[in-house]
């Protein structure tokens, strides 16, 4: 199972505003919202099994009550997608806590396994037109931190956030926020909401890319990445602190398609940036996962940890010498 040894010590350096944010997906990763399709829906749509698995990381130290608020959590009116003749389709919402919520392997797959729905239950709700959520943040959950499942690995108590499409086709378009407030979005320091798989809108400004941010720890020497639905209608690239925007091909419609990057011994214990722009402003979803070379998921975080690596790509390169460069074969095409 993907160990996440280093992750406690970068989250602990999560303090300026920008890395404060809890919105999720966030501003850093220019995802404008999540999707849910209903169970009903056609999988070339771009949703393939109908629910999104997020977990929070709540640091220790934070002794107060966390407020999981949701933007747009209904199924209706603004931002959601209607495929028929009206909005027939509900979202059910699940909070998880307590022992088996994080740690349970089958929660952290890509795809929902028997057992995802592990840990204790402390909130659900069912969603479907509903006016007092539409196109406004809304409190899903009130949540205690202890009850949460402590895990050694992030040094924080981690909640799991499910969402599932009931019957139905259309689309649920949203975004959560972990606040100190229930009535608006405060950030806590320190928390970082991550994903092993995203289903998502891309972004319909063709000048912006999305971003994905997995962790790449000390073990890992290969990333496949993983995508589908991009209808062949997007730019894909990679960074890191050693490569710059590499080209890779995108996933056509409503099949996938994966890539596999060597990883270099500069690029562990670092994130890398995946970078998707669209090239058309009609909407769009897509998946998108990373594993490593055993196969197992890699999370990816809504703040990167240990910072962006384009922030780093200059003043690093500058330490690569040619010599360097062949050792780790970033001279080989």
């Amino acid at each position: 199972m993907y160990q996440l040894r280093f992750i406690a010590f970068y989250l602990s350096l999560l303090i300026t505003t920008e890395m404060m944010s809890q919105a999720f997906p966030s501003p850093m990763e220019n995802v404008p919202f999540a999707t849910t399709f209903g169970q009903d829906a056609n999988p070339q749509w771009g949703d393939y099994d109908n629910s999104q698995v997020y977990f929070v990381a709540i640091p220790k130290d934070w002794k107060d009550a966390v407020y999981l608020r949701v933007f747009d959590g209904d199924i209706g009116g603004a931002n959601d997608e209607m495929m028929g003749g009206g909005f027939n389709t509900s979202c059910h919402y699940f909070i998880y806590g307590g022992n088996d919520a994080y740690s349970n392997k089958e929660a952290r797959k890509v795809d929902p396994a028997p057992g995802y729905k592990s840990g204790v239950l402390l909130a659900e709700k069912k969603i479907a037109v509903d006016a007092s959520f539409d196109d406004q943040w809304a409190l899903l959950a009130t949540l205690v931190p202890n009850e949460g499942e402590w895990s050694n690995e992030l040094n924080a108590y981690v909640f799991k956030i499910i969402c599932d499409g009931m019957s139905g086709d259309d689309a649920n378009l949203y975004k959560y926020f972990v606040s100190s407030s229930g009535t608006e979005n405060v950030p806590i320091q320190g928390v970082n909401p991550f994903a092993y798989e995203l289903c998502f809108r891309l972004n319909q400004n063709t000048s912006k890319r999305s971003h994905f941010h997995p962790f790449i720890e000390s073990n890992v020497v290969k990333v496949h990445f993983h995508h589908f639905d991009l209808d062949s209608s997007a730019y894909l690239k990679v960074n890191s602190i050693v490569r710059k925007d590499v080209p890779l091909a995108p996933s056509g419609n409503g099949v996938w398609r994966q890539s596999e990057q060597k990883i270099f011994g500069a690029e562990q214990n670092t994130s890398m940036d995946y970078q998707i722009r669209s090239k058309s402003p009609l909407p769009n979803d897509a998946v998108v996962y990373f594993t490593n070379q055993y196969g197992d998921a890699i999370p990816f975080f809504s703040t990167p940890i240990g910072g962006l690596p384009q922030d780093h790509y200059k003043s690093q390169q500058k330490q690569f010498t040619k010599e360097d460069l062949e050792k780790e074969g970033l001279n080989k095409k």
